[in-house]
């Protein structure tokens, strides 16, 4: 389990980076998107912090960071109908793994249940549905 909660961890600064970066870098009526994805990969690392933070030192999350960021730019002048569907398709093979590893150990519940939320905003997004309400729904379920 120790594993999964780092590696989970270190998804959630590559996720900062990535979302911080589309944040910033796509046009101005996808922001309350990119802002509502970055919100649960802070609140995530937030809540994983305690035992997973020594465990990634300085110069890692910045290397971790980075990687984020420049996935983001090879991404970012996709139109969006483009750019969702392969987000879609990029995030749905976590969503799958991590709630593999939440069936296998009850302690992993709030990481699925993060990468569902992502997951099915994201997909949501794509087809032209409100996107909120997973993502909401997490937020209020994890407070800090």
């Amino acid at each position: 389990m120790q594993h999964h909660l780092l590696e989970a961890y270190q998804g959630e600064i590559y996720g900062i980076g990535f979302f911080q970066h589309m944040l910033e870098q796509r046009p101005e009526d996808e922001a309350e998107l990119w802002q509502a994805l970055l919100a649960v990969e802070i609140r995530t690392a937030a809540l994983l912090v305690p035992e997973q933070a020594v465990k990634v030192s300085a110069p890692e999350r910045a290397a971790l960071l980075r990687k984020g960021i420049n996935e983001a730019r090879r991404w970012q002048a996709l139109p969006q109908p483009q750019l969702l569907s392969t987000l879609c398709d990029w995030v749905g093979p976590y969503e799958v793994r991590y709630r593999q590893w939440a069936e296998q150990d009850s302690a992993l519940k709030m990481v699925a249940e993060h990468e569902t939320a992502l997951y099915q905003s994201l997909c949501h997004a794509r087809d032209g549905l409100p996107f909120h309400p997973p993502l909401q729904a997490f937020l209020t379920r994890y407070s800090l």
